[in-house]
């Protein structure tokens, strides 16, 4: 989501009421969701939504310790000299249903595509790092 200016000015406006003029973006305290841009009256209005206890409840320092794990074990894998999922794409063709097309990443930055069946893509989360040694791991085991 990006942020609205006024056209006139190119001063921010703020999220809730429109205004411009002493607006500030208010950073989740975690570094996970999205900062709002409030004017002053608005950030007084929501103040107990900008604190650090609000964000906690709504679970951004639990989703971004979560994020940061998973990005260490993203570049831990890259280090280890591993190909890591970047994209996929439904790649389905008569002579062959329930395909997906994927694409691997390895540190130098090459690409490799791969084709697996969806049920196996689908056995691992999405967002997770996966290695194409774990897709040809377990397509050799039945899923």
């Amino acid at each position: 989501m990006g942020y609205s200016y006024d056209a006139r000015t190119g001063d921010l406006c703020c999220d809730s009421c429109g205004h411009t003029g002493g607006v500030r973006r208010f950073r989740c305290p975690f570094g996970y969701c999205p900062a709002p841009a409030l004017c002053p009256d608005c950030a007084k209005q929501k103040r107990e939504h900008l604190s650090k206890d609000a964000h906690r409840k709504a679970g951004c320092e639990e989703y971004s310790r979560r994020h940061r794990e998973s990005c260490q074990r993203h570049e831990a894998a890259l280090q280890a000299g591993h190909w890591v999922r970047t994209a996929a794409v439904t790649d389905s063709t008569p002579e062959q249903p329930d395909r997906v097309k994927v694409w691997f990443r390895n540190a130098n930055g090459e690409e490799r595509i791969e084709f697996f069946p969806a049920e196996l893509y689908q056995s691992f989360p999405i967002g997770d790092p996966v290695t194409l040694e774990d897709f040809q791991k377990r397509q050799a085991t039945p899923v």
